[in-house]
C-alpha cells in the first residue's frame, strides 16, 4: 500500500485509483546540466532583537545581529559522541521466576 497526496488516503499499488494516477505519473526528462544550489538573502521581513529594526535580507540582519554582540542559535548539529560497542549481558531472571511460581502456588 502507498498513501496518496491527493484524496490522503491509502491504495494498494496494484489497484491504484485512476483519478489519482497522475500524481505519481513519470516527470518529464532531467536536463544533464548540473544546477548550482542558489541560495539567496532575500527573507520576509523580521524585526531584530537586538536593534528593533526591520530587516528583509538575511546578510544586513546577521551583520546587524553579530555587531550587537548577539549570536543567532537554532541550526547547530549536537556534537553527538559514538559510543562504544559492548556485549549485551541480560540480568539474571532465574531466581525471580521460581520466586514468582513459589508465590503462585502458595
Amino acid at each position: 500500500m502507498r498513501h496518496c497526496r491527493v484524496c490522503d488516503d491509502f491504495h494498494l499499488l496494484e489497484n491504484w485509483p485512476n483519478a489519482c494516477r497522475s500524481h505519481f505519473a513519470a516527470r518529464g526528462p532531467r536536463s544533464e546540466i548540473a544546477a548550482p544550489t542558489v541560495i539567496r538573502d532575500g527573507m520576509d521581513p523580521i524585526r531584530s532583537m537586538a536593534d528593533g529594526k526591520m530587516y528583509d535580507g538575511k546578510g544586513a540582519y546577521y551583520r546587524a545581529v553579530r555587531a550587537a554582540g548577539c549570536e543567532i542559535v537554532g541550526n547547530e548539529r549536537a556534537p553527538f559522541e559514538r559510543q562504544q560497542s559492548r556485549e549485551f549481558v541480560p540480568d539474571p531472571v532465574g531466581p525471580d521466576i521460581k520466586r514468582a511460581l513459589e508465590e503462585l502456588a502458595a
